[in-house]
């Protein structure tokens, strides 16, 4: 009888061992599967860790282009690697705040989330007339207006535009950075002329980016030694003048973003084909060479001079 009696305490005791073994057991997986489902603090979602350390290598760099006649630094940012290159301009007047604002936001955003310049190149110059930027004004240091210091067939030698083309360090910059580039467009961004301009073969890419935002397509002509007639013009790059409103020199970049983001990207990632090129080059050719002139290539008067 003790020996059966002991037994059964003995048995009592093992079992009350092993569900409390199983109570522990099972109170550690609980703990173990709420912790796994958490995130630790300041850990974001798998797309966020995605955006933070992409599983791809995108190349950024900062470059000096070189400096303005008051030595300030005139810098741009190279995004990505790839064969399609798009060359982002702002303040080639430095009164023109919206574009700069603009350019430093795309940048920004390229820098935080890399994946957006993966397969192409995005070069950005948010500021090209730093000393213009600096006092406030269209015009660099010595008066001249970068945007018509430019070496073209059409240009005029004065004291605004300069007494020769490239005459400024700050035009240098910009020729010299789309020779180094060879950029398969170039987006321009000015006030306050409320619409998309272009130079070259870049009208189907003009009418893209106006699609995305309230700016309507105008051509307005290239302009004596400007950029647009430099590089649209004269090269055959499709160039994309794009004029900001009035209105929006007054809005801070948050709204502007809010704005033009749609209407930036739709033109970094419109894929130029050169048929294209080939089709205008055509037209061109079986255009009269004096009405092509007097149609396309405008004087300073009215509405340019601001351009």
């Amino acid at each position: 009888m003790k020996e059966r009696e002991k037994k059964s305490r003995q048995s009592r005791t093992e079992s009350k061992v092993m569900s409390t073994k199983f109570t522990v057991l099972s109170l550690l997986l609980i703990t173990l599967v709420i912790a796994g489902c958490q995130r630790p603090a300041g850990e974001g979602t798998f797309r966020d860790s995605i955006h933070k350390n992409p599983p791809y290598a995108v190349e950024t760099r900062q470059i000096s282009a070189g400096k303005s006649v008051e030595q300030r630094d005139i810098n741009y940012t190279v995004h990505g690697s790839g064969g399609e290159v798009t060359l982002i301009i702002a303040g080639i007047h430095g009164n023109e705040k919206a574009g700069i604002a603009i350019a430093n936001k795309l940048d920004s955003v390229l820098a935080e989330r890399p994946y957006k310049a993966l397969g192409r190149t995005i070069v950005i110059l948010p500021v090209a007339n730093p000393d213009g930027y600096a006092k406030n004004s269209r015009f660099n240091a010595r008066n001249i207006d970068i945007n018509r210091n430019f070496a073209t067939f059409n240009r005029i030698d004065n004291n605004n535009n300069g007494h020769r083309g490239l005459s400024e360090p700050e035009s240098i910059a910009l020729a010299k950075i789309i020779y180094d580039y060879n950029p398969s467009k170039i987006i321009s961004l000015h006030s306050s002329l409320a619409c998309i301009d272009y130079d070259g073969p870049a009208e189907a890419i003009a009418k893209r980016i106006s699609s995305q935002c309230s700016l309507p397509v105008a051509k307005l002509g290239s302009r004596p030694g400007s950029l647009g007639t430099y590089a649209g013009f004269e090269k055959a790059v499709p160039m994309i003048t794009v004029e900001f409103t009035p209105d929006d020199e007054t809005l801070g970049t948050d709204r502007l973003w809010e704005k033009y983001e749609k209407a930036i990207f739709a033109g970094i990632y419109y894929e130029y084909i050169q048929i294209e090129t080939q089709k205008e080059k055509d037209a061109t050719d079986s255009t009269d060479d004096t009405g092509l002139w007097e149609s396309d290539i405008r004087s300073d008067d009215g509405v340019g001079q601001y351009h």
